[in-house]
């Protein structure tokens, strides 16, 4: 792995751009994005250049990386909360890892995504994305199903090869959003951060090797994005706020594929607004906190003024935790 390529391109996914082509099987893969995401993992833990991870190069060498992309919460369903409705938890409601649940206003983007007859899925790989939360809000379907017992996590690959049938079924049905989470267990039981960084590789080989056989990969606009970062849980640090996203943007098989860094600060409250962008929505509730969307900086570098203004991020881990 050499250090230039690895900085130079950075893994995170999301499904961008609304004029998208396949060819082969899924005649329809237009306009879908996938969201891969996982939590217990840092920035700087992926910027690590002294482990392999090949399926991650490749990625990294068809994607735009962000360098300072943070989170909007410690906990995974406000983060998530914040990327399904382009909204901080202040706005939204969802704060906590419970039963929280939107403020009655709030319109997620499956919601808005249903009314125009577009397909969504959520498959979550454990504790604590599970279906008693808002998250599951508006997804045609949300499956928490996963091993009980000492892991509270589903493994890798079945994660990953469930998430392939799920695409599966969608691809002739018009457009869809998909989001996989993999859930923190997997890191936490594994404090090493090379066998962090195997893990994550294992999932993105296993997800662009399993598109590209069904000629699904190029036309799909892929998220990988960190929700959580490592480290001490007393507050907002750097190691635990600070997290990947890389984006491979929906193409055509013979374009040129993005290489390049985008440097501007953003949080998990803009990736949301992106998301909704790339659907031609905008969130039905607006953000009162200064959000933007980033989609024109996957498409065209240097295409995106990032102006100054403050960024939020909150933790209740502590009182959460009880």
């Amino acid at each position: 792995m050499h250090f230039v390529k690895k900085l130079k391109n950075i893994f995170g996914i999301v499904l961008l751009s609304s004029c998208f082509s396949c060819t082969g099987r899924f005649p329809n893969n237009e306009g879908n994005v996938l969201v891969i995401s996982f939590s217990g993992l840092s920035a700087e833990e992926f910027d690590d250049v002294t482990t392999e991870t090949p399926h991650i190069d490749q990625l990294i060498n068809e994607s735009v990386r962000f360098t300072h992309f943070y989170t909007t919460s410690l906990l995974e369903n406000a983060a998530l909360g914040s990327l399904l409705t382009g909204l901080y938890p202040v706005e939204n409601g969802v704060h906590r890892n419970n039963a929280s649940q939107y403020k009655n206003e709030i319109v997620s983007l499956p919601e808005e995504l249903g009314v125009r007859g577009y397909n969504s899925f959520f498959n979550s790989g454990g504790a604590p994305v599970l279906r008693k939360s808002a998250i599951s809000r508006g997804f045609n379907d949300f499956d928490d199903v996963f091993k009980t017992g000492p892991g509270y996590f589903l493994p890798v690959k079945d994660l990953a090869q469930k998430t392939l049938t799920s695409i599966e079924n969608r691809m002739e049905q018009g457009r869809f959003l998909g989001v996989v989470y993999f859930s923190d267990f997997l890191f936490f039981e594994t404090p090493n951060k090379e066998r962090k960084l195997q893990i994550l590789d294992e999932a993105v080989g296993i997800l662009r090797e399993g598109l590209l056989k069904r000629n699904a990969w190029d036309g799909l606009t892929v998220i990988v994005v960190g929700l959580r970062g490592s480290g001490r849980f007393e507050g907002l640090y750097d190691d635990m706020a600070r997290v990947p996203l890389v984006i491979k943007p929906s193409r055509k098989p013979r374009d040129l594929s993005p290489s390049w860094k985008v440097d501007g600060f953003l949080t998990t409250a803009d990736l949301g607004v992106t998301l909704y962008a790339l659907f031609g929505l905008s969130p039905a509730v607006p953000s009162r906190l200064n959000t933007m969307s980033f989609a024109p900086a996957i498409l065209a570098k240097g295409n995106l003024a990032f102006p100054e203004r403050p960024l939020y991020m909150e933790s209740e881990l502590l009182s959460w935790r009880g």
